[in-house]
C-alpha cells in the first residue's frame, strides 16, 4: 500500500477548493498511483468525487464537503445513503472497475441528497 495524505488546496484560478491526494516517492507505489488516478479519472457520476489532474506524485480531486458516515442515521436518510451508494458501485461495476477504495472514511455525507 503506498503511503498517502491528503490535504485541501486553493484553486483561485478555478473558483473552486480541491484536495491533493499525495503518495510518498518512497512508497515504490509510484505506478498503482498513477493507474488508480486514471482509471479514477475516466468515472464521471454525481456520487463519486471527480479528479481534475494528476501530477508524479500527486492527485487533485473534488473537495467534498460533508461529514463521516458514523453514528445513528434514521431510516429514510439511511436509505437515501444506501440508495447512493449502491448507484454509485453499479455504475463502476459497469464501467469494469471492481474494486475502488471504498470503505467508510471515504464516504462523504452531504445535506443535499441527490434526485435518484
Amino acid at each position: 500500500m503506498a503511503a498517502t495524505s491528503v490535504r485541501p488546496g486553493p484553486a483561485e484560478s478555478l473558483s473552486r477548493r480541491f484536495l491533493l491526494r499525495l503518495v510518498s516517492k518512497l512508497s515504490g507505489a509510484a505506478w498503482r498511483f498513477k493507474r488508480e488516478a486514471q482509471v479514477r479519472a475516466a468515472l464521471n457520476h454525481p456520487n463519486i468525487a471527480a479528479i481534475y489532474g494528476v501530477e508524479e506524485n500527486e492527485i487533485v480531486m473534488e473537495l467534498v464537503q460533508g461529514e463521516e458516515l458514523r453514528g445513528t442515521i434514521p431510516l429514510d436518510r439511511a436509505l437515501t445513503i444506501i440508495y447512493q451508494l449502491g448507484d454509485a458501485l453499479d455504475y463502476t461495476h459497469d464501467k469494469g472497475v471492481v474494486r475502488c477504495d471504498f470503505k467508510l472514511a471515504n464516504i462523504k455525507v452531504t445535506p443535499k441528497a441527490r434526485a435518484p
